[in-house]
């Protein structure tokens, strides 16, 4: 009898996060995860970035990122992605997505507020879908994106004061609130 064997494929489980641009009060804002692969018989291989990032959600540029009204630029890099704020000397860094190629550990930093379409939405979200190629032993390859939501921050209000005022000694002459 003949048999072949079968050439499977990588079998990927996704993986996703967030962070709250709210949490930027105590330092640097990331989030971790893990993406699985499966190589099945082909064997082991790598899981690596494939050049493809999309910005869907609410970004105020509409595809793309800012902050502070300038442009955000996104590289490919050996092991992620890097975000970096045009027109900037020297460089600044808005965030990097850096994933492990053999265990699929990632982590997503961002260093910066994005700027978000709706300005009265005190948690909108911004979606960054990073791009990946699992790649067996053999070179069958399958792609997969990891979901990071940026959350936006908001001003709170604290500490309010109400004032009265007693109108019964008024005089005529002016009285101050303090």
């Amino acid at each position: 009898s003949n048999v072949s064997p079968i050439d499977d494929r990588p079998i990927i489980t996704t993986s996703s996060g967030s962070v709250d641009e709210t949490d930027f009060s105590s330092g640097d804002n990331s989030t971790s995860g893990t993406v699985s692969v499966n190589y099945g018989n082909d064997g082991p291989g790598q899981l690596v970035p494939n050049g493809t990032v999309t910005i869907t959600c609410n970004s105020v540029a509409g595809g793309a990122l800012r902050t502070g009204g300038a442009d955000i630029t996104i590289t490919q890099t050996t092991d992620g992605y890097i975000g970096t704020v045009d027109g900037t000397s020297p460089v600044v860094t808005a965030f990097e997505f850096v994933i492990d190629s053999q265990t699929g550990e990632y982590t997503y930093t961002q260093f910066v507020p994005f700027d978000h379409s709706d300005t009265s939405d005190p948690n909108e979200e911004i979606c960054i879908d990073f791009g990946l190629v699992a790649i067996d032993a053999d070179g069958d390859r399958t792609s997969t994106t990891v979901l990071i939501e940026v959350f936006d921050d908001a001003p709170e209000l604290s500490d309010q004061d109400n004032v009265g005022i007693d109108e019964s000694d008024i005089d005529g002459t002016s009285e101050s609130v303090s």
